[in-house]
């Protein structure tokens, strides 16, 4: 198999996951107020390019982010 079919299997199987985890009850959706994830969007499109998602949430974490968790499709 090759890896990018790989990939696409694992966010597939992901994606089951979450799915099937919020029609349970086993997962919330709490979700943030569009402003907020749009200026998180903005900002994460500004900083240094280098950075990865973890870099950025550090960086988010550090600068009072409340979030625990931030899921990103920028």
């Amino acid at each position: 198999m090759k890896p990018i079919q790989v990939l696409q299997e694992i966010r597939k199987m992901r994606f089951e996951e979450a799915y099937e985890g919020g029609n349970a009850g086993r997962l919330t959706h709490r979700q943030a107020p569009v402003d907020e994830v749009m200026a998180l969007a903005e900002e994460y499109r500004h900083r240094d390019m280098d950075w990865n998602v973890k870099h950025f949430h550090s960086w988010y974490k550090r600068m009072g982010g409340t979030r625990r968790h931030i899921i990103w499709q920028i």
